[in-house]
């Protein structure tokens, strides 16, 4: 079953956000300066069910094209390959 991510824009989370997910496009971000706004971001979320669905869809699709267990295989053997 797939899941919508809703992540927040810290530090920790920077990479990602910067390189793979994009706020409304295949996840939602919030910020951890203003987490008052969560509520509002899942309340929109709940009511409008087919837009939430397209972000679902994706995020999967994007994990599926290039987040994979055979993706990190292959990052890891071209690693190791070059040592």
């Amino acid at each position: 079953m797939q899941k919508i991510l809703v992540v927040d824009d810290s530090p920790m989370n920077r990479e990602l956000l910067d390189e793979i997910l994009k706020d409304k496009e295949n996840c939602r971000i919030y910020s951890t300066a203003r987490p008052e706004e969560l509520p509002d971001m899942v309340h929109g979320l709940l009511a409008n069910p087919d837009r939430m669905q397209e972000i679902i869809d994706n995020g999967y699709e994007m994990a599926k094209a290039s987040h994979t267990w055979e993706h990190r295989a292959a990052v890891l053997h071209n690693l190791i390959e070059t040592l």
